[in-house]
């Protein structure tokens, strides 16, 4: 499975990939164009690196040449030629002292307000981009907040965005992202929570997962062990078995499951195992996550 870099942010993208994780842009529509397009900075850069060969053997036999036919100097001619640049050489060191002085200030005001003309105009740069981000933020945010909850804690003034299809309370199946937002509406703390409901204890420990990203039943596998499990019963015999922990927005995994159109899960328990498959709106809601998180500023 090769990697091809996203045109729209540089990101290293799978080739079986839908669309960018990181910006989402639509990779496997633009997949030809994205081909082509490396194809043939490639092939450019291949004809300029024989250029600058070619150049520089024309050069090397340019100075060849010209060596030859130069004609050799008398002694006598170096000797004059060596004393008269002495003498040059000590009166200017004499000139340059004196004028030293005077010069000075000048040439270091010079450098500073140089070097502040270079410092705003990257300034400038930054504050266009930044401004071009936030408005595509923005826009993001606007989209997605409808399909989300979001729940202000008082207790660390912070708020709690999470997909409205997750589960309400621990008795059902759940495989979602959520995470937290501070004050200043700034997202981190990016959580993974997986639910298990039945009526016989697994006490899972680990999560296979065998991705299916263009459905045509080539599987990619990963496999998730929470650092902590837990587990709980209900009344009439149902058990509970969960885990609630901070995942990396960055993996491999999650960026797969973002582009699928099948993912499989298998809890494997300390005897037992259990199969079953995330639905579409469960993959859906993964992908709107991690582009909401973004847009809030999560890393």
């Amino acid at each position: 499975m090769a990697l091809i870099k996203c045109p729209e942010c540089g990101t290293d993208v799978s080739e079986l990939a839908i669309s960018c994780p990181k910006c989402a842009y639509p990779i496997r529509e633009k997949k030809s164009e994205i081909l082509q397009k490396e194809t043939e900075e490639l092939d450019l850069k291949e004809e300029e690196e024989v250029d600058e060969e070619q150049k520089k053997e024309e050069d090397t036999k340019n100075n060849s040449e010209s060596s030859a036919q130069q004609p050799e100097s008398k002694p006598n001619c170096l000797s004059a030629f060596f004393v008269l640049f002495l003498i040059g050489f000590f009166i200017f060191i004499i000139y340059k002292s004196c004028d030293d002085n005077s010069s000075s200030y000048s040439s270091n005001d010079e450098s500073s307000y140089t070097r502040s003309q270079i410092a705003d105009s990257l300034d400038s740069v930054r504050l266009v981009q930044t401004r071009l981000d936030s408005a595509a933020n923005s826009e993001t945010i606007s989209q997605l907040k409808p399909f989300f909850n979001f729940k202000k804690d008082d207790f660390n003034n912070s708020t709690w965005v999470m997909p409205k299809s997750a589960p309400a309370y621990t008795n059902q199946n759940g495989f979602y992202l959520y995470f937290q937002l501070d004050p200043n509406n700034v997202a981190s703390n990016l959580r993974l929570r997986i639910q298990y409901t039945a009526y016989d204890w697994l006490f899972f420990h680990t999560v296979h997962l065998a991705i299916d990203q263009l459905g045509n039943g080539n599987y990619i596998n990963f496999s998730y062990t929470p650092d902590k499990t837990e587990n709980d019963c209900g009344n009439g015999g149902q058990i509970w078995e969960w885990s609630d922990e901070y995942i990396d927005s960055e993996t491999a995994m999650l960026s797969a499951i973002r582009n699928a159109e099948k993912v499989k899960l298998k809890f494997e328990g300390r005897q037992y195992s259990k199969e079953m498959s995330l639905t579409k709106q469960q993959i859906k809601d993964i992908d709107r996550t991690m582009a909401l998180y973004y847009a809030y500023g999560g890393k």
